[in-house]
């Protein structure tokens, strides 16, 4: 089996933490919603929207693997867009997954 590369590896974490923190905040809407001492966490699209981008880095790290400049380039729009769309606690997953850009480039 062959060794996967630290951009590869730096992707796949920024994409699934953008995902589970969509997961987690989806969570605690539905636990704020019966328990409404704490108030309520506000739910979206900009939630599910955040998924759909952890989903596509995600897609574009696999891809980076066979076709290394589409999947460089998608990983890059998606964490500029998500860094610009969403400020926020979600902006950590996309730093990741530009970080993980970066050392592939530097890597050539």
């Amino acid at each position: 089996m062959a060794s996967l590369k630290l951009y590869y590896k730096l992707g796949l974490i920024g994409s699934l933490v953008v995902i589970l923190l969509g997961v987690a905040v989806i969570f605690l809407h539905q636990l704020t919603s019966y328990i409404s001492f704490f108030g309520t966490v506000s739910i979206g699209a900009d939630v599910v929207s955040n998924m759909v981008f952890g989903v596509v880095a995600l897609l574009g790290t696999e891809i980076s693997r066979k076709k290394r400049n589409i999947g460089l380039t998608a990983m890059t729009v998606i964490s500029f867009a998500g860094i610009v769309a969403y400020p926020g606690i979600f902006t950590i997953g996309y730093i990741i997954v530009l970080a993980a850009v970066i050392v592939a480039l530097i890597q050539k």
